[in-house]
């Protein structure tokens, strides 16, 4: 999760549209955190399905994947290719 996310993380749904399902608890919805690395499962248009593989959020859910055009999410393969890129 970008930090363009913000400090309180990303709203995950139960499925891809934007009516579905908030997910959390009574006391209100519970996010993608910042840094959470997740796994894509399925992407369409602007939304991505995702396993949570470290950090914190729900285990799986759909996030937005930017938002007036600035990306909320950023991929370990490209952050890799940059460091290397401007470390070689």
């Amino acid at each position: 999760v970008a930090d363009g996310a913000g400090a309180s993380g990303l709203i995950v749904r139960l499925g891809k549209d934007f009516a579905s399902s908030v997910l959390g608890t009574r006391s209100g919805p519970v996010r993608l955190a910042p840094g959470a690395e997740v796994e894509e499962i399925d992407l369409c248009d602007n939304r991505l399905k995702y396993r949570l593989v470290s950090g914190e959020g729900p285990g799986i859910g759909w996030v937005s994947v930017s938002t007036g055009g600035c990306p909320l999410l950023e991929s370990l393969e490209e952050m890799s290719t940059e460091i290397v890129t401007i470390g070689g």
